[in-house]
C-alpha cells in the first residue's frame, strides 16, 4: 500500500471485514484519516520500513546494465536540469519514482 489517502480509504472499502492491510516504506505524509474507519470494520494495519539502502551496491550494476527490468518503478526520466519537475510528479503522484539522468 502506498500512503495516499485514496489508496488507503480503498483498501478499507475493499477489504473484507476483520482484514489487514500491508504497508511497505515509512510515510513522508500521512493521510488525513477518521481513525474510526480502521475500528468499526476491524481492519489492522502491518507495515515496516523498506531498507532500500542496503541492497544499492548489490542491485546497482543489474539496473545500470539494463539486466534488471525498472520501469515498472521508474515511470519518468527527467534531466539533472529538471530534477524540481521529477520532484513535483512524484508529488502529485504522476509518477511513481523518477530517473535522474545527467
Amino acid at each position: 500500500m502506498c500512503w495516499h489517502r485514496r489508496i488507503v480509504e480503498y483498501c478499507l472499502w475493499g477489504g473484507p471485514k476483520g482484514g489487514n492491510i500491508g504497508a511497505v516504506g515509512l510515510p513522508v505524509k500521512v493521510p488525513d484519516l477518521p481513525i474510526t474507519k480502521f475500528f468499526w470494520p476491524d481492519i489492522g494495519i502491518k507495515g515496516s520500513a523498506a531498507p532500500a539502502a542496503h541492497y544499492i551496491p548489490e542491485l546497482m550494476p543489474d539496473v545500470l546494465s539494463g539486466k534488471l527490468d525498472v520501469s515498472d518503478i521508474f515511470t519518468k526520466t527527467v534531466s539533472l536540469a529538471d530534477i524540481a519537475d521529477g520532484y513535483k510528479a512524484m508529488d502529485e503522484r504522476t509518477a511513481i519514482k523518477v530517473l535522474v539522468k545527467p
